[in-house]
């Protein structure tokens, strides 16, 4: 009861336990966070970022329902990007602060700069959500989709006598003729890597999809990705003027270099291995271990580094404990991590 005291978890968790058992202890049992003070933060402008794409695709979404067949559907997908005028992305903006009851950035030292700078992202996000949608003939059926979903029986892990709901929330879902695919947005670039599926240190995406396949078995899997939210407009620190950047340059860093590549089959190996990792995270927190041992994989890239609990195991610059190296390169990291996951796969169907 102690280092698991609810019947619920969420993939945050287990990756944060993964990353380093103590911030787990320390967030979730100690509760133990930073003095609270307003700022108009990165993560409430992402808020507002998730709710205009979810106010604007639900849109997209209720036209796609009038139609069937991937020719009608791009044709509304195009007839919705033509609809996106400065004046409605603006509402779309008021709206959902009023949604995610962030009125504070009414105030109008905060409704300047950083207000353009939220509409022109979010005017992006969606022309490349457009963009991707055409392309791909995966079209939005869902968003903000959240789990475990009511009467259903949904996805459990088990730890001993201990089971455990996942809970979340899926930015959204997109379905064509021949699959559907998983999109998490993200502020900033992710990729999805091997490595951080083995080390259980991102586990979101595949954990997502065995969360979707165990509710819709016969569902396929076309892939899962993250999608980064992008400025159209970049500043040219060359010149004087911003530079537009062309849609097609921009999904390729926004989704195309951030989305998985493999076929149904092996999709199906990977989420259902990432189960059998949280799974292995459940026994390892149910067996007491919060000790300050942070995980690190790549050079440079310490969990400490963003953590606000440092101080207490002297993770913060006093000592070399946080200057952990590793020799291994990218490509090895991640090839190593495959043939871990083919094994556990290849001992499963013996």
């Amino acid at each position: 009861q102690l280092v698991l005291p609810r019947n619920y978890m969420s993939v945050s968790q287990l990756q944060k336990y993964n990353n380093c058992p103590y911030s787990y202890f320390a967030s979730y049992l100690l509760r133990l966070h930073e003095r609270e003070t307003w700022e108009p933060s990165a993560r409430e402008q992402g808020s507002i970022l998730h709710a205009m794409m979810e106010l604007s695709l639900s849109e997209l979404i209720t036209r796609l329902q009038t139609v069937v067949g991937d020719e009608q559907k791009t044709s509304v997908t195009a007839d919705w990007q033509r609809s996106l005028s400065r004046e409605k992305i603006e509402a779309v903006f008021e709206a959902a602060l009023a949604n995610e009851g962030l009125n504070h950035f009414d105030f109008p030292e905060t409704r300047g700069q950083m207000k353009q700078r939220i509409v022109r992202y979010a005017a992006t996000s969606l022309l490349l959500t457009g963009e991707q949608a055409r392309r791909d003939k995966l079209f939005p059926r869902e968003v903000e989709w959240r789990f475990p979903q009511p009467g259903q029986d949904n996805f459990a892990l088990q730890a001993d006598d201990w089971q455990v709901t996942l809970r979340g929330t899926i930015d959204r879902i997109d379905t064509g003729e021949d699959g559907f695919a998983l999109i998490d947005y993200k502020r900033g670039s992710k990729k999805v890597s091997y490595a951080d599926i083995v080390t259980g240190t991102n586990l979101q995406l595949p954990l997502y999809l065995k969360v979707y396949r165990h509710l819709y078995p016969e569902a396929v899997p076309r892939g899962f990705g993250y999608f980064t939210f992008k400025d159209q407009r970049s500043d040219n620190r060359k010149g004087i003027s911003p530079v537009t950047s062309a849609a097609v340059d921009l999904l390729k860093d926004a989704f195309d270099k951030q989305k998985s590549a493999e076929d149904p089959e092996m999709l199906s190996v990977i989420s259902d291995y990432s189960a059998a990792r949280a799974n292995k995270t459940m026994h390892s927190i149910l067996g007491g271990d919060i000790s300050a041992r942070p995980t690190v994989i790549r050079s440079q890239q310490s969990p400490c580094s963003y953590c606000l609990l440092k101080a207490h195991c002297l993770y913060d610059g006093r000592t070399d404990r946080d200057s952990v190296q590793t020799r291994e390169r990218e490509k090895e990291l991640e090839e190593n991590a495959l043939r871990e996951i083919m094994k556990w796969q290849s001992e499963r169907e013996y």
